[in-house]
């Protein structure tokens, strides 16, 4: 799979360093550097965006876990070439990440899936810098954003389709460890 760098983001996050806490070490990483594979980790919580047991799907619910060396938590991030937008696709299975078009979990929550979605708004995101140098990935078909549930670090927390609150809630914000 090929897509065109974006170089604004690229550029924007160059000189900017994050760390990945494992564990109790901190492992030093770069920013989104461009297309590549990342393991995508929520600022908040410290888990790490997860599709569930590692099925293809279609409709494969996304959760956070703890990092762990599945697979299944390591995520193809590169640009569909329109509006410095990004698809989000799971490296072992092709699953792409998606907002649902409605209501699909408990609570009247529109938790994010992953499979063999239609390629089009729903699965693509910009992504939105942040002052603590991490990102939103805000959808581009409702305009939310990827959020970890009630911001709770458990493993199976459901990751959902949100409206954003940026500078707000950490639990949108989201770093980006090379894989």
């Amino acid at each position: 799979m090929h897509f065109p760098a974006m170089a604004t983001l690229t550029a924007l996050f160059a000189a900017t360093a994050f760390a990945l806490l494992a564990g109790s070490e901190a492992e030093e990483f770069l920013p989104y550097a461009g297309p590549d594979n990342y393991i995508i980790q929520n600022v908040k919580t410290g888990t790490v965006l997860d599709l569930l047991n590692g099925r293809p799907g279609p409709n494969t619910p996304l959760n956070g876990y703890q990092l762990n060396p599945g697979p299944h938590q390591r995520w193809y991030v590169a640009s569909t070439g329109a509006n410095d937008d990004v698809m989000i696709v799971n490296t072992a299975t092709g699953a792409i990440a998606s907002c649902p078009h409605s209501v699909n979990a408990p609570n009247g929550w529109y938790q994010m899936i992953g499979g063999e979605v239609p390629v089009d708004g729903y699965s693509r995101f910009n992504m939105i810098p942040n002052k603590d140098s991490s990102v939103q990935f805000k959808n581009q078909a409702n305009g939310w954003c990827m959020d970890m549930a009630q911001s709770s670090s458990a493993d199976g927390t459901n990751v959902l389709c949100y409206p954003c609150h940026p500078g707000v809630g950490t639990n949108q914000n989201w770093v980006m460890v090379l894989a």
